[in-house]
This record gives C-alpha cells, sequence and structure tokens, in this order.
C-alpha cells in the first residue's frame, strides 16, 4: 500500500519549502476546518522524504506544537520525520494496519489505551525522543514492530507477552532498554543491542520459535 495523497495536502499548504507554512498561517479557522474535512476520508497517506539525512522538510508553520487532525479512516500512514511528539487526542486509529513513523520527533503516541483491533505493522525506528511506548495491549493482530535506535526508550511494556500474534521485534541501538524484554513464546525475530542489556534470563529457552543461526 504505497499511495501517496499530494493534492490535498498541497491544497492544505504543505510543502518542501515552507513557502506553504507562511501561506497556512493566512487562513482564517473555517478554511482550517475545511481542509481537515477533505482529508476527511483519506484511507492511505505516505508523506516521505528523499534526502540523504533522513529530515523531513514538510513545512510547519512556527508554534504550531500539535497537530490538530488526522483521518480516523487510515489504514496505512507513513511519515518520515513526523515532526510532532503525539498523535492529535481525537483521533481514533481503529482502521490502521499499518503505522510507519521513522525518525519522529514522537515522545509518546497518545494517552491511554485505543481500539487497535486491526495493526499489524508499527515502525518507530530511529525516533531519539521516544521515552515511552503507547499502550497497545489491544492490537492482538499486531505482528512486527520496529523500535530500532530509540535511544531514549526505557523498558519494553510486560504485555508485550500477551501479544501472541507478535513474530518480529527489533530493539537494536536501544541503549537505555536494560531489562530483556517479556515476550510470547511464539516470537520469531527478537534483534537486542547486546551491551544494554544486563542480562539475559533463562527463560530464553523457552523461546523455541526463535531461528538460530
Amino acid at each position: 500500500m504505497t499511495e501517496i495523497v499530494q493534492s490535498k495536502w498541497k491544497k492544505a499548504g504543505w510543502s518542501n519549502n515552507g513557502g506553504g507554512a507562511r501561506w497556512l498561517r493566512t487562513l482564517g479557522p473555517e478554511e482550517q476546518r475545511g481542509i481537515g474535512l477533505g482529508l476527511a476520508r483519506v484511507r492511505l497517506l505516505k508523506i516521505f522524504c528523499c534526502d540523504e539525512l533522513n529530515k523531513c522538510k514538510v513545512g510547519i508553520p512556527p508554534g504550531d506544537d500539535d497537530l490538530q487532525f488526522l483521518p480516523d479512516l487510515l489504514v496505512y500512514l507513513h511519515w518520515d520525520g513526523y515532526p510532532w511528539k503525539s498523535f492529535p487526542s481525537s483521533f481514533r486509529p481503529q482502521y490502521l494496519v499499518e503505522l510507519n513513523l521513522p525518525y519522529s520527533k514522537v515522545n509518546k503516541l497518545w494517552k491511554g489505551s485505543l481500539h487497535l483491533g486491526s495493526l499489524k505493522k508499527i515502525d518507530l525506528g530511529y525516533s531519539e525522543n521516544l521515552i515511552m511506548l503507547p499502550i497497545l495491549s489491544k492490537a492482538r493482530k499486531l505482528e512486527r514492530i520496529y523500535l530500532d535506535y530509540c535511544s531514549s526508550l526505557q523498558e519494553v511494556p510486560s504485555y508485550f507477552q500477551d501479544l501472541h500474534e507478535l513474530k518480529t521485534l527489533f530493539l537494536e541501538g536501544c541503549s537505555s532498554v536494560r531489562e530483556f524484554p517479556k515476550v510470547s513464546k511464539c516470537i520469531e525475530c527478537l534483534v537486542l543491542s547486546r551491551p544494554s542489556i544486563e542480562q539475559v534470563p533463562s527463560t530464553i529457552q523457552d523461546l523455541s520459535c526463535i531461528s538460530r543461526s
């Protein structure tokens, strides 16, 4: 699923050179609300960067500390360098199947527990400000989680051991994670940073589905 939704965002004033941000600030509340309504039925959204430093250049108006809107009907969301600390409080991603926010500025995606019955993949790799994972205990179909080089992440929640569909968990470069994660016995691929994990428990032998090379 790689549909790139460009036209509506271009009309909304987002651009690669920041000029759109200046244009957006000239809009009144009603016009901005109309932009949100125009995006309300978007199901696939991909915003990506092509520069070598993986820095998203989508223009964000100064002082906009919070994103105000994301479509609830989203099935696929990919946003390189997502520039906010969290998702809008109104966002209800009950249809979301795949979430990719590499190199984001997120420190915690949302508060509380959301209905995530469709979610199968989440990628927050290289999100260096991420300090806490969102509650994913209701994401019972979750198969893959990528947290590579989330250097501020402190721990992996214990409920991961109850995510029985989880097959892949990447924690390489998570230098602040000190304890071996509690995961389901069904996991097949677990990637850790050896220097940061202080002790490997004997229960690792119970992870019989992991392939050893």
